[in-house]
């Protein structure tokens, strides 16, 4: 097993409290020590509209008006989505910088890391950050302020940001293999390994997990299922012929949501270790990641259309075109979130009409929701938050 280099984790009450102060009025943070190598103090504030944190609205998404709230500018294109920080942020660039926001777009800190290209967005296990290099290289920070807690490297290749999952009262961190789908689980605390699983298959999406199960899919046309606890198979379920699975799963209350080579998104039994039901979205490939809220499952496709279906049973509800092919989605209250073409599209999720269009730029990343703004990220690196009044 390989192990991690463990940094003190304990930070003084007076660094605490000064952070929430800062968070909780919208400012910007003092460095609490002098920065070390390829660390740099706050940049100042984000080009934004709003002087502080944003009230919660009354009303549901869908009869929301949503405009852009503020920017911030990374300074180079994203490793993966911006990701979900308490009321803020936090985002990586593919150069090696991992920043954090507060809840208005403004720095809070930033770390620089020579000689490593993530892979994949930032994993938020508590009050712990972990990035892991694309050659395996894995860092957990400290997130109130950037400081490294740990450093350690596990063999193989990472196409994907790492899972953080909560086991009991633990957090843990599971990076997938997608040269031949081995499994590796750290304490998040310290980056110790915890247990590794055997090579299945390639996998290009990464894994995901409810703090009972950890599941993927793959180049095997299955998914894997493993226990969270300790790493043991707990089956393998065929989802049908030509399906492989190469996008991101979707894991809720047992069941396991995911497209498929053939075109179709699947539902397993993790449980069961059976196929519950399977429907025909797409002509081609379809890897997109699917959302589920409100009793349905939503998934968008290459070919430009959002369809939800029932979780229960898979009867198709509603399916509408967006035009273009879509990369992303997010479920927010009433609603649900695509992206598509360029632009950021609010659809009802009682029947899929359009109420929202807002124009982002090629090649977005996202979107997120942290309970109060949206968060996509362009070509070039720019955050943009989208917040609903």
């Amino acid at each position: 097993m390989t192990g991690g280099r463990q940094g003190s984790r304990a930070t003084s009450a007076r660094a605490v409290l000064a952070i929430a102060a800062i968070l909780a009025v919208g400012l910007g943070v003092q460095v609490l020590r002098k920065p070390g190598a390829g660390e740099s103090r706050p940049a100042g504030s984000s080009t934004t509209n709003i002087p502080g944190p944003l009230r919660p609205p009354e009303a549901p998404a869908s009869r929301r008006h949503w405009h852009r709230a503020w920017t911030y500018p990374a300074g180079a294109p994203l490793a993966g989505a911006p990701a979900s920080l308490g009321d803020g942020w936090v985002v990586n660039t593919g150069k090696g910088r991992v920043v954090a926001l507060d809840g208005s777009g403004r720095e809070l800190w930033s770390r620089g890391f020579t000689n490593l290209t993530f892979a994949g967005s930032v994993a938020v296990a508590d009050g712990v950050l972990v990035v892991a290099d694309a050659t395996g290289h894995v860092v957990g920070l400290e997130a109130v302020s950037g400081r490294t807690l740990w450093e350690t490297a596990i063999p193989g290749v990472f196409r994907r940001a790492p899972l953080a999952v909560r086991v009991g009262d633990a957090w843990r961190v599971v990076a997938l293999n997608g040269e031949n789908g081995a499994l590796r689980c750290l304490n998040a605390n310290d980056g110790r390994e915890l247990w590794h699983t055997e090579p299945t298959n390639r996998s290009d999406g990464p894994p995901a997990g409810d703090g009972h199960r950890i599941v993927y899919g793959n180049c095997d046309a299955a998914v894997h299922v493993f226990d969270a606890a300790n790493g043991s198979p707990l089956g393998s379920i065929p989802v049908g012929a030509e399906a492989q699975m190469a996008g991101a799963l979707l894991l809720l209350d047992g069941r396991v949501y995911g497209g498929t080579r053939a075109g179709e998104l699947v539902c397993v039994d993790a449980a069961a270790r059976a196929l519950a039901w399977h429907v025909s979205v797409a002509g081609g490939e379809a890897f997109g990641t699917p959302v589920a809220a409100r009793g349905l499952v939503v998934m968008g496709t290459p070919e430009g259309r959002v369809a939800a279906f029932d979780a229960g049973n898979g009867a198709e509800r509603w399916k509408v075109s967006v035009s273009n092919a879509v990369s992303g989605l997010c479920a927010v209250d009433d609603a649900v979130f695509a992206v598509a073409g360029g632009r950021l599209l609010g659809l009802r999720l009682a029947d899929g009409a359009r109420f929202a269009t807002l124009p982002i730029g090629d090649e977005v990343a996202g979107p997120a929701f942290n309970g109060r703004v949206l968060v996509v990220a362009d070509d070039g690196g720019t955050v943009i938050a989208v917040a609903g009044e």
